[in-house]
């Protein structure tokens, strides 16, 4: 390998790559030791931080800006029934209906944490198809609006305040002479002064996230039960979206309602002018039905809103549930942004939300490894294994209890709290 990648190195006297990570070693006795642990490992290019980059601390300044639009989606689906076959033996599940979607809700809320405009409601065939078109018209029109940049409105005030600013308002770090008025571009307000480079990078998103509740699990299960208990958690009054959309009916929305998912088996159901029955909401994969008093809500709720098919259910369902979404996930974001200046929306997962708030909150700088032997050297001293209690319930019985009984056996509980690394 050596002899195949010298010409790539501009150093006068050979040099030595290793087989299997590629990095570079100026004498033969160095890339033997390393490939003794190196070899251990899946074939593949190590890139190491250099001395520039081995610091690791907070710098993504930008996640303090709130995302300026952000949707929220739901999606429903029948369940046609697939025709009987032979199970395979081999495969434990069985496929006993077809997931085909139906319909969908949308909503997209701005900066001001307001509907920009009534909740997109679809409901029929070829709906994913009019789903994604619908939002690629929604986001060449929100990028068309983020494009244009409203001019900085800068008062005596805000002259005075920028002339006197010895730290960065983005950094927090001293100015040093480098300074520079930095804005906001969708309203024009001055921020305050800031580093040349960071005013660069404090950038609004040119993204725009959607929320879909549950989307990882969909095609596990379509229950979004995770809405309901999220929702008690709110006051009535932070219900702002379905508090605005609904009016005098939001206090009958603020809950998850109940869907009866497998009796929608074809298009042809939404047609019909009734709620059906309470054996019809049983629900195979959980193997329970909704409680009568669930039932007789799902009733209220087709008075109330003066229902004429269940069409009409599916689109009222839909419809509060992305805004029950909303109103749960822009608390999330509020609570957030309050507390570690940061709005989620930047990260995909809570983990990455954890790791930048962590980074932020300590101001911590951490030393990154910038030898691929220390870090293999490390890594071959690490120790674990699974942790695991096996006997799950123990019910002890001894003349020490009061609840002893003489004609059992006799049997104790040991607490232990021991370290056992190679054992």
């Amino acid at each position: 390998m050596s002899s195949l990648l010298n010409h790539l190195t501009s150093h006068e006297h050979k040099v030595f790559f290793c087989d299997y990570c590629l990095l570079r070693f100026s004498n033969e006795e160095l890339v033997n030791l390393h490939q003794e642990d190196c070899q251990n490992h899946n074939v593949q290019k190590i890139k190491m931080p250099t001395q520039e980059e081995k610091w690791l601390e907070f710098s993504n300044h930008k996640f303090k800006l709130p995302v300026p639009y952000v949707i929220y989606a739901d999606l429903e689906c029948i369940l046609e029934k697939i025709s009987s076959c032979e199970q395979d033996p081999k495969i434990s599940t069985e496929s006993i209906a077809k997931h085909v979607p139906c319909g969908f809700a949308y909503v997209i809320i701005g900066l001001d944490g307001a509907m920009i405009k009534p909740p997109t409601v679809f409901r029929g065939k070829n709906a994913i198809d009019q789903f994604l078109t619908k939002l690629l018209d929604e986001e060449k029109s929100i990028l068309d609006t983020l494009r244009y940049v409203k001019p900085m409105v800068f008062s005596m005030t805000d002259e005075e305040n920028f002339k006197s600013s010895t730290l960065c308002s983005i950094c927090e770090n001293p100015l040093n002479g480098d300074a520079v008025k930095d804005h906001d571009h969708l309203s024009g307000a001055y921020r305050g002064a800031a580093h040349n480079r960071c005013n660069l990078n404090f950038k609004l998103a040119n993204y725009i996230p959607v929320v879909i509740h549950n989307l990882r699990n969909y095609d596990g299960h379509f229950l979004i039960q995770g809405i309901e208990k999220l929702a008690q958690n709110l006051k009535p009054f932070q219900f702002h979206l379905c508090n605005k959309y609904f009016a005098s009916n939001a206090q009958f929305i603020t809950r998850k309602g109940c869907y009866p998912y497998e009796y929608f088996d074809s298009f042809s159901k939404f047609y019909e002018t009734q709620l059906p029955p309470l054996s019809a909401f049983f629900n195979s994969l959980t193997n329970e039905n909704v409680s009568r008093k669930d039932y007789e809500y799902a009733h209220q709720i087709w008075n109330i809103f003066q229902m004429r098919t269940l069409g009409d259910y599916h689109d009222l369902y839909v419809t509060v549930n992305v805004l029950l979404l909303s109103d749960i996930f822009e608390n999330f974001r509020t609570l957030c942004q309050n507390y570690y200046k940061i709005d989620p929306c930047h990260t995909y997962t809570a983990p990455g939300l954890a790791w930048q708030a962590c980074l932020k909150m300590t101001k911590v700088r951490l030393e990154l490894l910038t030898d691929i032997d220390m870090h293999l050297f490390i890594e071959k001293g690490i120790r674990g294994g699974v942790a695991m209690i096996s006997h799950r319930y123990a019910k002890a019985n001894n003349a020490y209890l009061s609840t002893y009984d003489s004609t059992l056996p006799s049997s104790y509980i040991i607490y232990l709290e021991a370290n056992n690394l190679y054992g």
